[in-house]
């Protein structure tokens, strides 16, 4: 392979992740400041789900009101969090009887959060892309010399 064709190919990379990171910060920032309005859940349940590591959460389903109209959102959570399915099925109760804080966007309150929060994780992997970009095009050009 030509030194041409390997940075061709890490700047093709570098430039997906930032594209992925970039949209996901975006997504999760434009949720986090139009979802401005509060309210609380009527009803909630949930499902125990378990990733591909064998890690088990919960996803949501919830039913809320805003201006008469009844909406219903599902939604994963980040926590609680789990090695064993056990210890979910003994919190769900629990968690079935708190009343829960429902962000929602006013001007489209079918947009709907259990779980506001700011984008760091996103926004920093985004940043950490850019250096890295930044840093290959000036070892690009010093290697050039």
């Amino acid at each position: 392979m030509s030194t041409r064709t390997v940075w061709s190919l890490l700047y093709i990379a570098l430039l997906s992740a930032l594209l992925y990171f970039g949209v996901r910060a975006g997504l999760f920032y434009t949720q986090y400041t139009s979802s401005t309005a509060t309210t609380t859940n009527q009803t909630i349940s949930f499902k125990i789900r378990n990733n591909w590591l064998g890690i088990y959460f919960l996803n949501a389903t919830y039913t809320y009101e805003v201006d008469g109209k009844t909406y219903t959102r599902r939604e994963l959570l980040s926590e609680p969090q789990a090695n064993s399915r056990q210890y979910l099925q003994k919190l769900e109760p629990e968690l079935q009887e708190k009343s829960w804080t429902i962000w929602y966007n006013p001007h489209k309150p079918s947009q709907a959060f259990i779980e506001k929060y700011f984008p760091y994780r996103e926004i920093f992997n985004s940043v950490v892309i850019v250096g890295l970009i930044l840093y290959f095009l000036i070892l690009q050009k010093r290697y050039r010399r």
